[in-house]
């Protein structure tokens, strides 16, 4: 647990931090500092009035990370 006016503390705590989401599991890389999350492929379909989703495929968060930044 971090001092919230403590920024180095704050960044320190973060680095690296696991939480558990609506999507499923977050992690904030420490490298960067991106937050690593679970994507979804869906399929709309709609009739006009109302829309439907189908999710195809739910992407891991290791396959969709963006490439590390400064790391």
């Amino acid at each position: 647990e971090a001092d919230g006016a403590d920024v180095d503390a704050m960044i320190e705590a973060l680095e690296g931090y696991e939480f558990e989401g609506v999507k499923g599991s977050y992690t904030v890389r420490a490298e960067d500092h991106a937050l690593l999350q679970p994507m979804f492929q869906v399929s709309l379909a709609t009739d006009g009035t109302t829309a439907e989703l189908e999710v195809l495929a739910t992407l891991e968060p290791e396959d969709v990370a963006p490439p590390e930044v400064g790391g």
